[in-house]
């Protein structure tokens, strides 16, 4: 015990978040798995049951989200319109290319995949072209 009653972190009592669809699990890391064949090397395609923390993060996401709706302001998502943008979210996932010509991984594959189930498009790097670096016009 620490001077002000505060515990102290140790293995035993560090803080563990509950999971959002069992709240009898704790929350733990999940990462998106490559396909493997029988040479061992990957197929290229991710392993459909490792997507299903991306995927129930997406759906809870847009679950909660707010659009502005044209009569009353603001409204819930409808469910056609999860179920677009989630089938959406699946064919960027088909056109990712997570291989090269030599069957090796592409570099950052799993943030790929998590750019696949992300509400924002990924930002891409600014160029520096007419040298006015960061700036924006005049």
């Amino acid at each position: 015990m620490a001077a002000l009653g505060q515990k102290t972190p140790s293995f035993d009592n560090r803080i563990l978040n509950d999971c959002v669809l069992i709240p009898r699990f704790h929350v733990c890391k999940v990462n998106a798995r490559i396909e493997i064949d029988e040479d061992g090397k990957s197929v290229g395609k991710v392993a459909p049951e490792s997507l299903l923390a991306s995927e129930v993060t997406l759906l809870l996401k847009l679950k909660n989200l707010l659009v502005a709706g044209v009569p009353f302001g603001q409204r819930k998502l409808k469910v056609e319109e999860i179920r677009d943008i989630f089938d959406y979210a699946h064919r960027q996932l088909k056109a990712l290319k997570l291989v090269n010509a030599d069957r090796e991984l592409i570099k950052n594959w799993p943030g790929k995949v998590a750019d696949c189930f992300s509400l924002s498009a990924p930002v891409a790097p600014k160029s520096d072209e007419g040298g006015s670096a960061g700036r924006g016009p005049g």
